[in-house]
């Protein structure tokens, strides 16, 4: 049975975060939901509305911290669940399991949570538990500001906010949220999206038959920002200030809309129409797609 998880971060001018997926699985319990309210950050299990099928929905926490010494913390997501990191200034790395299983009764339910352990060992940060069971783990990690992570997941959301460092990132069938994020970052997504917000620094960003949206804020990009996507959409929000050189790079037949305000002065030649270029000469700001339609409208940030 195909597996899919949906992740919608919605980061609006309060920055408020809201996260959603939901997943198929085997067995009995054919679906799994994760929630959050409207927080504006995302530190303790108690934040996450869990459910998973129809049945008994059990729920426990495992906890563990690790000193920031190891030089990259790579994390693992369970294939159903997903990753949040949230930038702190402590010196070590708080790490919560956030864990649910399902069942038809809650003995039964129970009996699968129990086998669920988290590992933390040299440097590398996952879940291991029962095969083919009805249970999810959500990972929640507090990482200090100039750590080095290396995040991955299958069919799950990975969201970091208010991070500064290092990122590589890899999500298949599941989105990568960046917001408030500085430092030097390398993000790729096949089949989901990745959302960029009020963040710089040196970003290379993929999106393989997904979109990739990037909002910017205040009036430059601070670093270098390449980005591309393929059988998706390219969206960016600009605000009025902004003045940072940005080129656009679109395919042949994509649909091209351009609506800010630095529409009005940007560069389109004929023998190049589908490329948009507005700022200085040498682009801060590098972006491309490959069969799907650019949009580039005006943000209030």
């Amino acid at each position: 049975m195909s597996r899919t998880v949906r992740f919608f971060t919605v980061l609006a001018a309060i920055s408020v975060l809201a996260i959603a997926s939901a997943a198929g699985q085997r067995g009995k319990h054919q679906s799994t939901t994760i929630s959050t309210g409207d927080e504006k950050n995302l530190s303790d299990c108690g934040q996450l509305r869990i459910q998973i099928g129809d049945g008994e929905t059990i729920r426990s926490m495992q906890e563990q911290s690790l000193p920031r010494s190891a030089a990259t913390l790579t994390v693992q997501a369970q294939p159903r669940g997903g990753i949040h990191v949230q930038g702190w200034n402590g010196d070590s790395y708080s790490i919560k399991a956030c864990l649910a299983a399902g069942a038809d009764d809650p003995s039964e339910a129970r009996a699968i949570l129990d086998q669920i352990k988290l590992t933390v060992q040299d440097g590398l940060v996952k879940l291991d538990g029962p095969t083919g069971q009805g249970w999810i783990g959500f990972l929640i990690i507090q990482a200090p500001m100039g750590a080095a992570l290396d995040l991955s997941s299958t069919n799950g959301p990975i969201g970091v906010r208010g991070f500064s460092g290092t990122i590589k990132t890899h999500n298949v069938n599941g989105p990568i949220t960046l917001s408030d994020v500085q430092g030097k970052i390398r993000a790729d997504v096949q089949n989901g999206p990745i959302d960029v917000d009020r963040s710089g620094g040196d970003f290379n960003l993929s999106a393989q038959n997904g979109p990739l949206t990037i909002e910017f804020s205040g009036n430059e990009w601070s670093g270098q920002l390449e980005g591309r996507t393929q059988n998706g959409p390219l969206t960016l929000r600009v605000p009025e200030n902004f003045q940072s050189a940005v080129r656009v790079d679109a395919s042949k037949h994509s649909p091209v809309e351009c609506l800010a305000v630095q529409c009005r002065g940007a560069a389109r030649t004929w023998d190049q129409p589908n490329v948009i270029r507005f700022g200085d000469s040498t682009p801060t700001v590098h972006l491309s797609t490959v069969n799907g339609p650019v949009t580039i409208t005006s943000s209030n940030k």
